[in-house]
């Protein structure tokens, strides 16, 4: 048996691992990389909170942090849902990332009456109301506030006209 016969089935082993891998390759880049790099580049011209928001919650998140940062003053109060009631929206340290200089409040409870209580207790001239499935409770924010919808599922609840 000479030496490129010996060789043969070790070669042929070689050449479809190499064909498998290319294969692999191909798949990996068409599902994976090809989408996530669009989706990053056209997210090229985004500022780097818009940007963070997009990628990590989506655009509807980050238009919405858009759409609250210009509602609410950078002075102003805004109170945000219970963390158990919205996880991402009541987390008052990644909101405070995208909505600095603005000071944050949670209500202390999940509770709908302690709920309503402290939406009366904290209706001031400069405190908005981050509305977002049910807080704050419509019945207790429409008293001093008027609701500005993002979408059919999120808005600000802000102080009325005088």
């Amino acid at each position: 048996m000479t030496q490129s016969q010996a060789d043969r089935p070790a070669r042929v082993i070689v050449i479809g691992m190499a064909m498998a891998a290319a294969i692999q390759l191909f798949f990996l880049f068409r599902s994976n990389v090809i989408p996530l790099s669009l989706r990053v580049w056209n997210h090229r011209t985004l500022t780097a909170k818009e940007r963070s928001a997009a990628l990590a919650f989506g655009s509807d998140f980050a238009g919405f942090m858009r759409f609250t940062a210009d509602v609410v003053p950078a002075d102003g109060k805004l109170v945000l849902p219970r963390a158990a009631q919205d996880s991402t929206l009541g987390n008052i340290g990644l909101m405070q990332y995208f909505l600095i200089p603005r000071e944050l409040i949670n209500c202390p409870s999940s509770e709908p009456a302690e709920q309503e209580a402290c939406v009366l207790q904290l209706s001031g001239a400069d405190t908005y109301f981050l509305a977002a499935g049910s807080f704050p409770p419509a019945s207790a924010a429409e008293k001093s506030k008027t609701l500005i919808p993002f979408n059919s599922k999120w808005g600000v609840y802000a102080p009325s006209p005088r």
